[in-house]
């Protein structure tokens, strides 16, 4: 087989996503993850239902935000530039879409679930902070980056309290 011929039928695939698009997919991911908090505070004990729906309130306020960045006219510039594609990307991306928790789900799962989701976050804002150059939206990714770190935590958290025996 030829090598020229195999080159032309592999499909191209992006090496770089703008800045933009990257905000775009973050405003998914704080929405459905706004989402995500608030159907399982519903489900909890009281104990804990605080804790989710703060979560939930930050993840919203998260979302908000973005929305603002992504059609701020003084980033312009800033969002049309590009970078590499994160590795991180396809993990990132399976939690963009909203997860309907089923009746019979064990909260368990649900943590474990809502856990690599904080854990995926962080990974992939880590990756945007490292990779744009200074400046204002280097400062969102590391804040992403950092109340994702937090969220994680908060998750491990919620383990300890409704799993711990007495």
């Amino acid at each position: 087989m030829d090598s020229m011929h195999d080159l032309d039928s592999t499909p191209w695939l992006p090496i770089e996503i703008t800045l933009v698009d990257a905000l775009i997919m973050a405003v998914e991911f704080e929405l459905s993850a706004f989402q995500l908090y608030r159907d399982l505070a519903e489900r909890l004990d009281p104990d804990v239902q605080s804790i989710v729906l703060g979560l939930a309130a930050e993840k919203r306020g998260r979302h908000e935000l973005l929305c603002v960045l992504v059609c701020s006219n003084d980033l312009k510039h800033e969002l049309d530039s590009r970078v590499v594609i994160p590795r991180t990307i396809d993990q990132f991306s399976t939690y963009l879409d909203p997860i309907e928790i089923p009746e019979d789900a064990m909260e368990d799962s649900v943590l474990d679930y809502a856990e690599g989701r904080e854990r995926a976050g962080y990974m992939h804002y880590n990756y945007l902070a490292q990779a744009v150059p200074p400046g204002r939206l280097q400062e969102i990714f590391v804040y992403l980056r950092e109340e994702e770190k937090q969220h994680e935590a908060i998750v491990r958290s919620l383990w300890s309290v409704m799993f711990s025996i007495y």
